[in-house]
């Protein structure tokens, strides 16, 4: 049985909220609160912005290791990308260095300041994720 991804869905939900899905914005509105935050309409540009940025060091990272002939254990690289973003923000220059590579790939330029705003918005993503794990082990 695949695991599931939460975190991919998350992401899938903020794409759908901005595109105007009010089903969408109400279950990221609920997961969001499991934590004890509360996701507000104007948050969601921020958000989808970091979303997609998420998305992008994935594919970058899956790029690397396809030309590096890597094979890496989990074939999931938003997850992949989300810790390799916190490793990095905690100081592991090896994560930093990955992910700026990553980065590369779809001409972004990688700078500390950049790299914290995405943790804040990666907690906020993986918050969610957890929050949709809740509801689904509530619905099972």
């Amino acid at each position: 049985m695949p695991i599931k991804n939460f975190v991919a869905d998350a992401i899938e939900l903020v794409m759908k909220a901005w595109e105007g899905d009010r089903q969408s914005f109400e279950r990221l509105s609920i997961a969001s609160c499991h934590l004890g935050s509360k996701l507000l309409e104007s948050e969601l540009l921020e958000l989808k912005t970091h979303s997609q940025l998420l998305e992008n060091f994935a594919w970058g990272l899956k790029e690397l290791d396809a030309e590096h002939h890597e094979g890496t254990v989990s074939h999931n690289y938003v997850a992949l990308a989300l810790a390799t973003a916190m490793r990095a923000c905690e100081g592991d220059q090896q994560s930093y260095d990955r992910l700026s590579q990553a980065a590369e790939r779809f001409g972004y330029k990688l700078s500390r300041h950049n790299l914290h705003e995405l943790k804040t918005h990666s907690q906020h993503l993986e918050n969610i994720a957890f929050g949709l794990k809740e509801m689904e082990a509530v619905h099972l």
